[in-house]
This record gives C-alpha cells, structure tokens and sequence, in this order.
C-alpha cells in the first residue's frame, strides 16, 4: 500500500521512505527480543522451546 501512494503522490516518497526505513528496524528489534527471551527461557528450563509458526499476512 505503501508503495502505491509513493507512485501516486511522489511529493511524500521522502517521508515513505522513512516510515519503511523505520518498520523495517522496529520488526529487526522485536526479533532479536524474541531471541533474547527464547534463550532466557532455555537458560531458567534447560530445554528449548518449540518454535512458532511463521506470522503471515502482515
């Protein structure tokens, strides 16, 4: 959807651009929290939990 309005109204691909830019780390964040907290859980249980299904759609 994004892209689309940067097609049709170039004048704010600038401020797209930086909201793409910031998405993009924010789910870089929320993965390595997930990693950090995955080998939390391993270090208190001493096993590995199973993994999560793969989020799709968003």
């Amino acid at each position: 959807e994004l892209l689309t309005v940067m097609r049709e109204q170039p004048e704010v691909s600038e401020a797209a651009t930086y909201l793409l830019w910031a998405a993009h780390n924010l789910e870089r964040i929320a993965d390595r929290t997930v990693n950090i907290a995955e080998r939390a859980a391993f270090i208190a249980t001493g096993t590995i939990a199973p993994t999560r299904p793969a989020v799709n759609g968003l």
